[in-house]
């Protein structure tokens, strides 16, 4: 995972906020880019990282903590992506009906409820895309 930075800007100091730009690295070789974590409001922050056959997964993180918003807490995002070959390319690609099968994932309060994502760390993911059957 690799966060980019423009130059001159301090990412301790600076509050702007920027997207995560996911990289894989091999000893030896150069890094290939997986996928991009969009700004939504605020940066994402990455949660977990876990491996299966071909794929990386991805669970991020925004937090919410406006009190003029219709929601507080946390929102978090499932995201997975495919490592594909094509003419001794590496390259990965996005997997959207991993991140459909999870939906919305608000934790907090979302129009005055309490809502819950039940889906937050390596374990809970793996059960339910075991579960799934994807």
């Amino acid at each position: 995972m690799h966060k980019a930075y423009p130059a001159g800007i301090d990412p301790n100091v600076n509050a702007t906020v920027f997207d995560q730009q996911l990289f894989w690295k091999c000893n030896g070789a150069q890094a290939v880019p997986v996928g991009t974590i969009g700004a939504e409001g605020s940066g994402p922050e990455i949660v977990t990282v876990f491996y299966r056959a071909n794929e990386i997964v991805v669970l991020a993180r925004w937090t919410s903590g406006s009190a003029a918003a219709d929601f507080q807490g946390d929102f978090y995002q499932v995201n997975a992506f495919r490592l594909e070959q094509a003419n001794n390319q590496t390259t990965f690609r996005a997997v959207s009906a991993i991140t459909k099968a999870f939906g919305d994932g608000y934790d907090g309060v979302l129009n005055g409820k309490r809502v819950t994502f039940p889906y937050k760390n390596a374990a809970s993911i793996r059960a339910r895309l075991a579960a799934l059957g994807l």
